[in-house]
């Protein structure tokens, strides 16, 4: 019996042995990797209108399977350089999102396995109208006046989408005023306020879908004034002109707006042009203003507002429009990267790039999307950058030697523009440029590489029906403050916290398998990533 029993711990232990062995063969052998469902797409924007009616918005789907590598694994995406979304698999993980506004979506897919390898892959998701209508939307100028009593003021009501004709109501402090029919994008509603008070003016407009849409304008009269001022005795009537009234251009397109100004008292005039925000953007003294807009999103209305003043303090009003398209695209120059690294630096500090990039067309705000990668294609800093000016990255070192590293740019039209630069690390203990990587990413502030442990290890079991503490820890990087997010393999997040470590309790249940992923961001927003796995012990 005792000989029995000897052999038999033998054999658990040797198939003990032999299950490690297998497993780490497996990982020698097949190295991490993603493939994704779908690499490029193109949906509709929002819901899609006909005569018919109106249909749901679609939705981007694309699904990231991984091989190889230790399981589970942790995965976040980024939009066009944002991230949007992050959890936890053994295998698949879909990603899925409605597209709000026309251009191209750059979606990256981030993997760190078990042990700590990672992998990217990119998708392209293009949004256009796919030959569909958008439900109508409105914009009213004035939105707010002050008028004299007895003066006419012409309200000016644009159309955008939907399906034509329109119809349109007019209702003055809830009462019925107008109505009209029409297919053309602009109506005009003239008012003159009776008497002193605070007027409400609704416009409905319902499309042949059936689709509806609302804007208001108020108005306030006091006494006195007039909005017609004569020139030496004199009725000419001031007036305001802005061209263009509309113009549809590609993102980067430099629109040049000119408002002229005539009629009234023509001792002298003031232009203003305003913004959607009631913001002047322009102003000029005497008859004409000219101003040059650049758009720079894809998909988007833009609205200016003139308002010009005559010598008397008579007001005229004009409105004017730019939508930018998706078809194409307006580029002063092709988009370029140009990377500067140090010449030499000693082992164990920072070394500085000067990255500038120019040219394409920027996001909106006026940056860029930076991937950066170590010699072995591992992702070491994914960011926004300015557009055109320099923007210094850090990079901690550790062993000598000479250590190259890839720069990509991508612009909002989903061009990308690439180059590399090779660093050269003197001192230390010798070391050998075969290690990979120096590490980090990101501007950091101790000279290290954004670290993060994660506690129990992956693989552990617990005790069944006790409470057990996950602790997240993290160091290095930019040590001016730290986020960490814990998640659940559906991709919850189920602790949340601000400093260098996150704490978050659970109760296993027997037999049951549980896997977190925790993400901590620095000051600089350099990301490191952790997973575990836990199983709830049986009996």
């Amino acid at each position: 019996m005792q000989v029995t029993n000897t052999i038999l711990l033998m054999l658990m232990l040797s198939g003990a042995i032999f299950g490690v062995g297998v497993a780490n063969a497996q990982l020698a052998t097949y190295p991490l990797a993603v493939s994704l469902s779908n690499t490029y797409q193109t949906v509709p924007v929002g819901s899609v209108c006909t005569s018919g009616g109106c249909t749901t918005a679609s939705q981007a789907s694309i699904t990231a399977c991984m091989s190889g590598g230790s399981p589970p694994y942790s995965v976040i995406v980024n939009r066009n350089g944002n991230r949007d979304a992050a959890g936890a698999t053994q295998s698949c993980y879909t990603y899925q999102f409605t597209p709000s506004a026309l251009g191209t979506y750059n979606i990256q897919f981030m993997v760190t396995d078990n042990i700590g390898n990672t992998a990217t892959s990119s998708a392209v998701v293009v949004a256009t109208s796919q030959g569909g209508q958008y439900p109508p939307s409105a914009s009213v100028s004035p939105q707010t006046m002050d008028v004299a009593v007895g003066a006419q003021t012409p309200i000016t009501l644009t159309i955008n989408g939907g399906v034509p004709p329109y119809t349109i109501g007019v209702t003055n402090n809830g009462a019925a005023a107008t109505s009209t029919v029409t297919s053309a994008s602009s109506y005009i509603y003239s008012f003159t306020p009776p008497v002193t008070g605070d007027y409400v003016i609704e416009f409905s407009i319902t499309d042949a879908s059936g689709a509806t849409t609302t804007q208001t304008s108020e108005i306030f009269a006091s006494p006195g004034g007039s909005t017609v001022i004569g020139n030496g005795g004199s009725s000419s009537t001031l007036s305001v002109a802005v061209s263009p009234t509309y113009k549809s251009v590609a993102a980067g397109t430099p629109v040049l707006i000119t408002a002229t100004a005539s009629g009234g008292n023509t001792a002298g005039y003031d232009i203003f042009l305003y913004d959607t925000s009631g913001h002047i953007v322009a102003q000029a003294q005497g008859g004409t203003l000219s101003y040059t807009y650049v758009p720079a999103s894809l998909g988007e209305y833009y609205g200016f507002t003139v308002a010009a003043y005559d010598a008397s303090g008579a007001l005229a009003t004009q409105v004017m429009y730019i939508q930018t398209t998706g078809s194409s695209s307006y580029q002063s120059s092709p988009l370029s990267i140009s990377v500067s690294p140090p010449s030499t630096v000693n082992s164990g500090s920072s070394a500085s790039f000067v990255i500038t990039a120019t040219g394409g067309v920027p996001a909106s705000g006026g940056n860029y999307y930076l991937v950066i990668k170590d010699q072995n294609n591992d992702v070491i800093g994914a960011i926004n950058i300015p557009a055109s000016s320099p923007y210094t990255y850090s990079i901690p070192t550790s062993l000598a030697g000479s250590y190259a590293y890839n720069f990509e740019v991508t612009d909002s039209l989903g061009s990308t523009a690439t180059t590399t630069a090779t660093l050269n690390v003197a001192g230390g203990s010798g070391g050998s440029s075969s290690g990979g990587s120096t590490g980090g990413g990101g501007t950091t502030s101790t000279g290290s590489i954004l670290s993060l442990t994660l506690t129990p290890p992956s693989g552990s079991t617990e005790p069944s029906g006790v409470a057990v503490p996950i602790t997240a820890s993290v160091s290095g990087g930019n040590s001016a403050g730290y986020d960490i997010f814990l998640y659940d393999t559906s991709g919850n997040i189920v602790a949340k916290g601000q400093g260098s470590t996150l704490s978050y309790t659970f109760t296993p249940q027997a037999g049951q398998y549980y896997g977190f992923t925790a993400a901590a961001y620095d000051a600089s927003g350099n990301i490191a990533t952790k997973v575990t796995s836990i199983t709830g012990a049986s009996g």
